[in-house]
């Protein structure tokens, strides 16, 4: 402790270590060994140092809840290619007063966003999310969970890189569903190919076409904004010379 009162000795001194601490108070100059509580929050330390007079001086000094330890353990955390998606698997070791695990992704590695949220279950150690809604033209993303307890508080997994991959036999049509444009993306082994995309109506109308010709490689497409159409459940057909692939899109 500091001695605000120049001359004058202190004659006691009373700390109070907050919420979850035990203890929670104590007396004398110290050093004093405090243990919190999993899940306490920011944590708010005072001390109050009195004269023999009886006068007093209050400092307080507040420890960011981000230098404490979430109270969940993971033991394991994957992320890897399937065919047209990333799959996402971790284990924990054990939790308390632990509330979610927010799933984010970035295509550079320094900005990411949320794309998905996963519950913590009492008694359940493993966890996978699937993201199925893979943004068009990156050959490289990356992964990561915010473990967020019921206070709020949270930290975050390591980074987990992906590659896709596609091959000459895998469509991937994102987002799924989608709200104004949806995305193809194919590979052509050919020299050169003709795709043609058709969106249909659940009775078979078509909505929007487009035909292109593309080079040996993989390559995105769309049909443009369809803003304009009512919700609900469509039929898209990505149709080559050797093979006609459907997909059921939703707009929402």
């Amino acid at each position: 402790g500091v001695n605000n009162f120049p001359g004058v000795a202190i004659a006691s001194y009373s700390w109070n270590f907050g919420v979850g601490a035990t203890p929670a108070t104590a007396s004398g100059i110290g050093p004093h060994a405090i243990i919190y509580a999993a899940g306490a929050g920011i944590k708010t330390i005072t001390l109050t140092a009195t004269t023999a007079e009886g006068c007093t001086n209050t400092t307080s000094k507040i420890i960011d809840n981000r230098c404490f330890t979430l109270p969940v353990v993971l033991s394991e955390f994957t992320a890897v290619w399937r065919e047209d998606y990333a799959a996402l698997n971790w284990l924990i070791g054990s939790a308390l007063n632990f509330s979610h695990f927010k799933i984010e992704r970035s295509v550079d590695g320094v900005q990411f966003n949320t794309i998905g949220q996963v519950s913590y279950l009492v008694n359940k150690t493993a966890y996978s999310y699937s993201d199925r809604n893979i943004p068009m033209g990156y050959s490289k993303l990356y992964y990561r969970l915010k473990l967020v307890d019921i206070d709020g508080n949270y930290a975050y997994s390591p980074i987990r890189v992906v590659f896709p991959t596609i091959n000459e036999n895998t469509v991937v049509v994102a987002p799924n569903p989608f709200t104004d444009k949806i995305g193809v993306w194919l590979s052509v082994s050919l020299a050169t190919e003709t795709i043609r995309l058709k969106l249909l109506g659940i009775n078979g109308q078509v909505i929007k076409e487009k035909e292109v010709k593309l080079d040996r490689g993989n390559h995105y497409l769309d049909l443009g904004s369809l803003a304009g159409i009512a919700k609900g459940v469509y039929v898209l057909h990505i149709i080559s010379s050797k093979t006609n692939t459907v997909k059921k899109v939703v707009k929402n």
